[in-house]
């Protein structure tokens, strides 16, 4: 993501990098760690994920997030994997 940022002019100091998460959940909460709360965080994420990335933000208290879709070709294979990934969340509560 920072090289597609910079690539289209958005400069480091505008930028935090988040590298230590090891998961979705992780990173946003090592994100609102960060942040100023009171802040909006603009959230990237491909169309199917979007809804299921604000419910991990917002658990973890990341509540202001306006929301930016990207676009994958390999929509029905992305999907699937969303289904399972809400059924596996839904089945083994973290």
């Amino acid at each position: 993501m920072y090289e597609i940022l910079s690539e289209r002019g958005v400069t480091e100091d505008r930028m935090i990098l988040e590298d230590q998460a090891e998961s979705a959940k992780d990173n946003f909460q090592n994100t609102a760690q960060i942040i100023e709360s009171d802040k909006p965080v603009v959230l990237i994420s491909s169309n199917y994920h979007t809804d299921r990335a604000v419910q991990t933000a917002e658990s973890v208290g990341v509540s202001r997030i306006p929301r930016l879709p990207s676009f994958f070709l390999g929509y029905g294979a992305d999907v699937m994997c969303e289904i399972v990934l809400e059924l596996n969340d839904l089945t083994f509560k973290r």
